[in-house]
């Protein structure tokens, strides 16, 4: 009897031996799942990381090489038909064959500019003259609402109010007198 009991002990404990190892090697299994999906995301998010890095770096170069040709363009608008005509120079090496305009391509170009910047300003002039109109009317409106309702008046904010909207009340007049 006891042989018997101690053979189902060997059993039991082989078999028990056995589903453990079996545990072991599932955990393991697992384990190296998880391993191998996190490395595969760490991977990924790599790979996307240097596709953005590789973006940005072209970006970057095509924005410098923008800048680069606005700096040269700039400093030979700015350098034609003035005096100082060495105060502006460029960083940057001008290409070959872009020789500075003639004269009379200066001078055209500059009545041009000239003439769209009036054009300009007579869009603008009567814009202008609403807008701070308006925001001198609103300022008034509220200091008056503040003095007529209110039983003891905020006397900071409506002096600050009241600055503004004279400020406001000005620039509105010179805006006026210059479209005149």
């Amino acid at each position: 009897m006891v042989l018997e009991e101690g053979a189902k002990l060997r059993l039991t404990a082989d078999e028990a031996r056995e589903e453990l190892n079996k545990l072991e090697e599932l955990t393991r299994a697992r384990s190296d799942l998880a391993f191998s999906s996190a490395m595969a995301d760490i991977n990924r998010e790599a790979d996307d990381f240097e596709e953005q890095l590789r973006a940005a770096r072209e970006r970057l170069e095509a924005d410098q090489a923008e800048f680069s040709a606005w700096e040269r363009k700039t400093a030979r608008e700015r350098s034609a038909g003035h005096f100082f005509q060495s105060l502006y120079r460029s960083d940057s090496p001008a290409p070959a064959g872009s020789g500075s305009p003639s004269d009379e391509e200066a001078h055209t170009l500059r009545k041009q500019q000239e003439r769209e910047s009036a054009e300009d300003a007579t869009r603008r002039a009567p814009v202008r003259i609403f807008v701070y109109g308006f925001l001198a009317a609103v300022l008034s409106a509220a200091i008056l609402l503040d003095v007529v309702q209110s039983d003891s008046p905020a006397i900071g904010q409506d002096i600050l109010y009241m600055l503004l909207a004279l400020a406001f009340a000005a620039r509105a007049w010179v805006e006026r007198n210059r479209e005149a």
